[in-house]
């Protein structure tokens, strides 16, 4: 585990760490569109997606995403919940691998 992962995992609640462990598991490609994804929420993680929907399959399947099914559109335009289980990670990770 690199000196990054352990200080990621030490600031995080235990609750939210199997999350992070999930998201280093992910395929390249699948670590860039989650990554894509947290860039693009607002401050309620929130975001929408208007690509290939059979791309975010594993995202959905490790539940690192929920679609929003409250939110409807008359384009392909999707609500996604970005990281909505682990709210501390995301807020760390945006906070200090955005700015």
């Amino acid at each position: 585990m690199s000196e990054k992962e352990r200080g990621i995992l030490s600031r995080i609640p235990e609750d939210e760490r199997h999350v992070y462990q999930s998201m280093t598991q992910l395929k390249s490609e699948d670590k860039h569109l989650l990554w894509e994804l947290i860039k693009d929420t607002n401050k309620e993680n929130v975001t929408l997606y208007t690509g290939d929907l059979e791309k975010l399959h594993e995202l959905l399947n490790k539940q690192l995403i929920h679609i929003n099914t409250a939110y409807k559109t008359r384009d392909k335009k999707v609500s996604l919940f970005v990281l909505n289980r682990a709210p501390y990670l995301i807020r760390l990770l945006k906070r200090e691998y955005l700015d």
